[in-house]
Protein backbone atom coordinates (compact mmCIF):
# COMPACT_ATOMS: atom_id res chain seq x y z
CA UNK A 1 0.00 0.00 0.00
CA UNK A 2 2.81 2.38 0.29
CA UNK A 3 4.68 1.83 -2.57
CA UNK A 4 1.22 2.19 -4.65
CA UNK A 5 0.73 5.60 -2.17
CA UNK A 6 4.36 6.77 -3.59
CA UNK A 7 3.73 6.16 -6.57
CA UNK A 8 0.25 8.11 -6.55
CA UNK A 9 2.43 11.28 -5.44
CA UNK A 10 4.53 11.15 -8.19
CA UNK A 11 1.51 10.80 -10.77
CA UNK A 12 -0.61 13.46 -9.49
CA UNK A 13 2.53 15.53 -8.84
CA UNK A 14 3.01 14.69 -12.78
CA UNK A 15 5.90 12.93 -12.23
CA UNK A 16 5.04 9.80 -14.55
CA UNK A 17 8.46 8.39 -14.80
CA UNK A 18 9.11 8.26 -11.60
CA UNK A 19 5.84 6.67 -10.73
CA UNK A 20 6.62 3.86 -13.36
CA UNK A 21 9.92 3.14 -11.27
CA UNK A 22 8.37 2.90 -8.34
CA UNK A 23 5.79 0.48 -9.59
CA UNK A 24 7.92 -1.82 -11.89
CA UNK A 25 10.12 -2.16 -8.74
CA UNK A 26 7.73 -4.54 -7.45
CA UNK A 27 6.89 -8.17 -8.86
CA UNK A 28 2.67 -7.92 -8.39
CA UNK A 29 1.65 -10.66 -10.24
CA UNK A 30 0.72 -12.81 -7.39
CA UNK A 31 -0.84 -9.73 -5.41
CA UNK A 32 -4.77 -9.21 -4.45
CA UNK A 33 -6.43 -7.60 -7.65
CA UNK A 34 -7.32 -4.67 -5.37
CA UNK A 35 -3.59 -4.03 -5.96
CA UNK A 36 -3.60 -5.05 -9.45
CA UNK A 37 -6.10 -2.84 -10.39
CA UNK A 38 -3.92 0.27 -8.59
CA UNK A 39 -1.27 -0.88 -10.40
CA UNK A 40 -2.89 -1.03 -13.70
CA UNK A 41 -4.66 2.60 -13.24
CA UNK A 42 -1.38 4.31 -12.09
CA UNK A 43 -0.05 3.01 -15.46
CA UNK A 44 -2.82 4.22 -17.23
CA UNK A 45 -3.96 0.81 -18.50
CA UNK A 46 -7.77 1.47 -18.52
CA UNK A 47 -8.42 -1.43 -20.17
CA UNK A 48 -6.58 -4.04 -17.62
CA UNK A 49 -8.38 -1.81 -14.85
CA UNK A 50 -11.81 -2.35 -16.29
CA UNK A 51 -10.86 -6.08 -16.86
CA UNK A 52 -9.93 -6.66 -13.12
CA UNK A 53 -12.71 -4.70 -11.84
CA UNK A 54 -15.50 -6.95 -13.63
CA UNK A 55 -13.56 -9.42 -11.90
CA UNK A 56 -13.60 -8.23 -8.15
CA UNK A 57 -17.79 -7.77 -9.11
CA UNK A 58 -19.89 -6.64 -6.52
CA UNK A 59 -18.49 -8.66 -3.67
CA UNK A 60 -15.15 -7.98 -3.98
CA UNK A 61 -12.39 -6.42 -2.09
CA UNK A 62 -13.30 -3.01 -3.39
CA UNK A 63 -17.14 -1.77 -2.93
CA UNK A 64 -19.05 1.16 -5.44
CA UNK A 65 -17.61 4.01 -2.46
CA UNK A 66 -14.40 2.66 -3.09
CA UNK A 67 -14.83 3.18 -7.11
CA UNK A 68 -16.48 6.35 -6.72
CA UNK A 69 -13.98 8.08 -4.06
CA UNK A 70 -10.61 6.66 -4.02
CA UNK A 71 -8.67 9.35 -5.55
CA UNK A 72 -6.08 6.70 -7.18
CA UNK A 73 -9.24 6.28 -9.31
CA UNK A 74 -9.69 9.67 -10.41
CA UNK A 75 -8.66 9.66 -13.84
CA UNK A 76 -10.10 6.06 -14.70
CA UNK A 77 -13.28 7.04 -13.75
CA UNK A 78 -13.25 9.85 -16.28
CA UNK A 79 -12.90 7.04 -18.94
CA UNK A 80 -15.73 5.38 -21.43
CA UNK A 81 -14.02 1.55 -19.69
CA UNK A 82 -14.46 2.72 -15.79
CA UNK A 83 -18.29 3.87 -16.58
CA UNK A 84 -19.24 0.59 -19.03
CA UNK A 85 -17.30 -1.98 -16.39
CA UNK A 86 -18.89 -0.27 -13.21
CA UNK A 87 -22.71 0.15 -14.89
CA UNK A 88 -22.05 -3.86 -15.62
CA UNK A 89 -21.15 -4.77 -11.82
CA UNK A 90 -23.10 -2.79 -10.34
CA UNK A 91 -26.37 -2.36 -12.73
CA UNK A 92 -26.57 1.13 -11.78
CA UNK A 93 -25.55 4.46 -13.85
CA UNK A 94 -22.63 6.28 -13.29
CA UNK A 95 -22.91 9.91 -13.50
CA UNK A 96 -19.16 11.55 -13.90
CA UNK A 97 -19.33 14.40 -10.96
CA UNK A 98 -16.37 16.86 -11.31
CA UNK A 99 -13.66 16.20 -8.63
CA UNK A 100 -14.42 20.55 -7.76
CA UNK A 101 -18.19 19.56 -7.38
CA UNK A 102 -18.40 16.57 -5.47
CA UNK A 103 -15.63 18.32 -2.89
CA UNK A 104 -18.49 21.07 -2.94
CA UNK A 105 -21.41 18.44 -2.31
CA UNK A 106 -19.30 17.20 0.55
CA UNK A 107 -18.89 19.99 1.73
CA UNK A 108 -22.47 21.19 1.45
CA UNK A 109 -23.31 17.78 3.28
CA UNK A 110 -21.31 18.38 6.03
CA UNK A 111 -22.35 22.04 6.33
CA UNK A 112 -26.14 20.92 6.70
CA UNK A 113 -25.34 17.97 9.32
CA UNK A 114 -23.88 20.38 11.03
CA UNK A 115 -26.17 23.31 10.85
CA UNK A 116 -29.01 20.53 11.82
CA UNK A 117 -27.00 19.18 14.82
CA UNK A 118 -26.63 22.85 16.28
CA UNK A 119 -30.36 23.27 15.67
CA UNK A 120 -31.32 20.45 18.02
Amino acid sequence: MLILNKAQAYKWNGQDEECKEVINSIDWSASEERFKIAVAVLNDDFCKAAEIMKKIGVNGSLNKAAYREWPIFKEFRKSEKFIEAFEGVFEEKFDIIEENSYNQLLSEDIFDEVAAAQEE
